[in-house]
């Protein structure tokens, strides 16, 4: 659906003497039709319209349409204007007359005369689209025909905190088709928002002209990147990383096109032909907020709270997070309060404010470093410290202590070579170690650097050591864990072990390293199980080895051969010795190639304090019953 905008007179609208301006309003079926557009070989809409209204005319009449749907895409709300020299129909009458004379997938829905000047594509103000989904089980056959099936079910805050990137004025050369020519890829984005609409999740996206494939490739991308995210924090970083990248390789695959509605045009002030300012980046940051809108109708199977319905319902957000991005309701054109009761066919509007992107910004925090040099931080990062800004945790994370210690740094040389100080994309973050995962993690210091990190990471040449504390003892003293890894169907913050084809393969090699036997009657400790007599419990060190590096892949191989992480409060229990534990898993050792280095280099970290006072209580008060080299 390109919006090439051209500024020639087009005949349609020149025709001598121009009689009345009809204004149409169409829906379509696409699946067997090459798009809107006229083809040489391939049957449109715009030349079923054209071959019906040059029957009831008895001449060749031109239509012009608002925006030119791709193969496949449908419409909703299309319009189209032409002119007519029949003075014996009303306006409104075209609707019967044309109906009777075009093929059933293609239906005027309305007609009405408008002002002679009236140009169907320049005059639209606004162009909204809605994409559809089905999401997991078995889909109806008779829905795939309008709606893009996946088996699986995404996240829907992880999905809007994507969506919300989108919003506002961008230069979208990332989601652009090659074939596209338009001269500026600036497009301004007033509504981009998920919500669930019955059985289906829909996408529904407003803006002043699209790209051609912007909307199928930002629901691609944002269906490929949601199966990366741990959250939407992670999630918005992501998307605006790839919004900004202006690289089409970095998004994800083009939606198919069935599930894409044209929904509705709307008229209003042009906007084509007045440029809009571009703002810098220090400009966009003071910038008023953009202002979202959701519409709807409510389908509640009996009178409800609109917040319950909003947050419970449709899942579009939560009632904390309309109450924090100071939301208004309005049903059926009236604003209501949230505890306003909804009945079936009620029709909603929702408006709340969207904040402008942070920045990260250098925060003094102390961090132990094993290794430095121009290019890269080694540091050991300890429990509890989140690695980059995310929802919840904007501060004091690793990103904002290393953007100090670069800050700092930078000042106190001369840098002869500007080149050497361009600047890493996310803080110069590489990988990733959960908030509670302690040990190596290695930083870029600048854009070349973080790259060349990047690429050992992407084609698995860097190599890895965890050690893992668990509760159990492993099959083999070595194995392989491969299996697939997906989103919970249950939980959506959990990955979970799924069937082959289902999320994304991992593996992981173990190794045990030590084992012990601890009766709960025995130690200094006030045990869970002691009243209930005496109790083995069972604990291995692992050391484990990641071949592939998926979301949560060790917490989630140990735990599915019996031997969850101790003090995994996801993928375990709380323990009956060790109660209190937090997660015992620690990045030991790395092993990557440095921008400075002709052969790779090895980085460790020590035991952390927790890993070696459970390892002396273990080898205190348990029995140890294996090892191995």
């Amino acid at each position: 659906m390109p919006e090439h905008i051209t500024t020639h007179e087009d005949p349609a609208y020149t025709s001598k003497p121009p009689l009345r301006a009809i204004k149409l309003i169409l829906a379509y079926d696409g699946s067997d039709f090459s798009g809107w557009q006229k083809q040489k070989n391939g049957r449109s809409i715009q030349e079923e319209l054209e071959k019906a209204l040059s029957m009831m005319h008895k001449h060749e009449v031109r239509v012009i349409g608002s925006a030119r749907t791709d193969a496949g895409v449908h419409a909703m709300g299309q319009v189209a204007g032409f002119y007519t020299d029949i003075a014996s129909i009303p306006a409104d009458r075209f609707v019967l007359a044309l109906n009777k004379l075009l093929p059933r997938d293609v239906r005027v829905l309305s007609s009405e005369e408008v002002k002679p000047d009236f140009h169907a594509r320049f005059d639209a103000s606004l162009r909204k689209y809605r994409y559809f989904l089905i999401c997991g089980g078995t889909p109806d056959p008779f829905i795939l025909r309008y709606a893009h099936f996946i088996p699986y079910y995404p996240d829907l805050s992880i999905l809007n905190a994507m969506a919300f990137v989108a919003l506002g004025e961008h230069d979208f050369s990332t989601f652009a088709s090659a074939q596209d020519k338009s001269e500026s890829r600036f497009r301004f984005i007033s509504e981009s928002v998920f919500f669930l609409e019955r059985n289906l999740l829909v996408y529904q996206i407003a803006g002043n002209a699209f790209l051609w494939h912007q909307v199928r490739s930002l629901v691609g991308t944002y269906l490929e990147l949601e199966k990366k995210a741990k959250d939407p924090g992670e999630a918005a970083v992501l998307m605006r990383e790839v919004v900004e990248s202006k690289d089409r390789s970095r998004a994800g695959p083009t939606a198919p096109a069935c599930g894409l509605f044209l929904w509705n045009i709307e008229y209003g002030d042009r906007v084509h032909g007045h440029p809009r300012k571009q703002c810098n980046k220090k400009e966009s940051r003071l910038a008023d907020p953009i202002s979202p809108v959701w519409e709807g109708i409510a389908n509640p199977s009996m009178p409800m709270r609109a917040d319950r319905y909003l947050s419970d319902i449709i899942k579009l957000m939560t009632r904390s997070q309309l109450k924090a991005r100071n939301a208004h309701l309005f049903c059926n054109g009236v604003e209501v309060k949230f505890s306003h009761k909804l009945k079936s066919k009620d029709r909603l509007r929702l408006e709340w404010k969207e904040a402008p992107s942070e920045q990260i910004e250098p925060e003094a925090i102390p961090l132990e470093i094993l290794y430095q040099d121009t290019d890269v931080y080694v540091i050991d990062k300890p429990q509890g410290m989140v690695t980059h800004p995310a929802a919840g945790n904007w501060h004091g994370t690793l990103a904002n202590a290393v953007l100090w210690l670069d800050n700092e740094a930078r000042q106190n040389i001369q840098i002869q070579d500007s080149s050497l100080i361009s600047s890493p994309a996310r803080a110069g973050i590489v990988h990733r170690l959960d908030k509670d995962t302690s040990g190596v993690i290695i930083i870029a210091r600048t854009a070349a650097a973080q790259e060349f990190l990047s690429s050992q990471f992407r084609e698995h040449k860097a190599k890895k050591e965890y050690f893992a504390i668990v509760s159990g003892v492993p099959p083999e003293s070595k194995g392989r864990i491969g299996t697939w890894i997906a989103r919970s169907p249950r939980d959506r913050k959990k990955f979970s072990v799924s069937e082959p084809g289902r999320g994304k393969h991992a593996l992981t090699l173990y190794r045990v390293c030590r084992t012990w036997e601890v009766n709960s009657c025995i130690g200094d400790r006030s045990l869970d199980t002691a009243s209930k007599g005496a109790k083995s419990f069972m604990y291995s060190l692992l050391a484990l080895y990641p071949r592939t590096g998926r979301t949560h892949q060790l917490r989630v191989h140990c735990a599915n051969i019996g031997c969850p992480i101790l003090g995994d409060p996801i993928y375990g229990k709380k323990d009956g010795v060790f109660p209190e534990a937090t997660l015992m898993l620690h990045a030991h050792r790395l092993k990557i190639g440095l921008p400075s280095r002709s052969e790779p280099s090895v980085f460790s970290s020590p035991f952390p304090t927790r890993f070696r006072d459970t390892i002396a209580y273990l080898d205190k008060h348990g029995h140890n019953i294996k090892a191995t080299d």
